[in-house]
């Protein structure tokens, strides 16, 4: 049995939720999932942490409909890839959704 170290909430009080995390070379965190705490429907949502699992940003993608990150990857030249799915780009309804990211 262990002891926990910590823990921190992320979001604004709506429907906010992580569905993947990554730990990032320098021992940061990299979180995927959804938020409703910016706008009225579902955002993809990505939130970088420190070692601590303090926030150091957060991002969101989506459009009219709804976006899901479902799991995020640090890539090698310091971004991010986030797979998951989107109602409002593709062929229509249900789509995969494919991100990449870089932080400036």
């Amino acid at each position: 049995m262990g002891i926990e170290q910590w823990s921190r909430t992320f979001g604004l009080g709506a429907d906010d939720c992580a569905e993947c995390v990554q730990e990032v070379s320098d021992g940061s965190y990299i979180l995927a999932g959804m938020t409703r705490s910016y706008e009225a429907w579902e955002q993809a949502w990505l939130v970088r942490t420190d070692a601590s699992g303090d926030e150091r940003w957060t991002v969101r993608f989506g459009g009219e409909g709804w976006e899901y990150g479902r799991c995020v990857s640090p890539t090698s030249d310091t971004g991010f890839i986030m797979v998951g799915e989107t109602t409002s780009y593709g062929a229509g309804g249900q789509d995969a959704y494919l991100v990449y990211y870089r932080p400036l």
